[in-house]
């Protein structure tokens, strides 16, 4: 392993950052783990999401060499959504509806406008690069642009409890809601039940 370097992800970095992205989220991540999506299916969206992300300059990656090891996809939290004529595998539904509801909870009596709430949307590292704070380097970079972009909050959604420490931990991040996989239902199934991890959690800071 060389030395990392950490950048805003750029155009040119999008299919080495899919690869990445693929790799941890597929077989690491909770929720998609379970539902068994296949590569091919899961990469379109992860090309859209990119593609995304991109355009709106507001996301970091972390490199060895050319090799893309870790990432910190960044959005406004009132942003357009993916469009429908990319066609997304509805087997991903399951996540989408609980993150939405999630996010319901929190912008519930709130004003939805941009600027306001810049959303860590998806971080990540190779498994042969974790425990080399790559996560937290990102993190940091990530908190330093929204603050300058003048946002009034970080708002992010947790999977599992080592994010949660570590952004709790680290960066004074506090829990504001969460739904328990065991009692999630999408369309009347507790499609997360197996899950070993117990909540996914949204949490805030306040950008000063």
């Amino acid at each position: 392993m060389g030395q990392l370097s950490y950048s805003l992800f750029k155009k040119k970095d999008i299919p080495a950052t899919v690869e990445c992205i693929t790799k941890v989220f597929l077989y690491d991540e909770p929720m998609t783990k379970i539902l068994k999506i296949k590569k091919s299916e899961f990469k379109i969206f992860i090309e859209s999401i990119c593609e995304k992300a991109v355009k709106e300059k507001m996301s970091y990656i972390c490199k060895d060499g050319d090799k893309v090891v870790g990432f910190r996809l960044n959005e406004d939290l009132i942003s357009e959504p993916i469009p429908e004529s990319i066609k997304i595998t509805k087997k991903i539904d399951p996540i989408f509806a609980l993150l939405d509801k999630l996010e319901e909870k929190f912008l519930k009596n709130k004003r939805r406008i941009k600027g306001k709430y810049f959303h860590l949307f998806m971080v990540g590292s190779l498994k042969e690069y974790q425990n080399r704070g790559i996560a937290k380097k990102l993190i940091n970079k990530t908190l330093l642009l929204a603050k300058k972009k003048k946002f009034k909050k970080a708002v992010t959604k947790v999977t599992n409890i080592k994010s949660k420490t570590l952004l709790k931990k680290h960066f004074n991040f506090e829990e504001i809601t969460k739904i328990n996989y065991k009692t999630f239902k999408f369309r009347g199934e507790s499609i997360f039940k197996n899950i070993d991890e117990k909540a996914c959690t949204l949490m805030t800071l306040k950008l000063k």
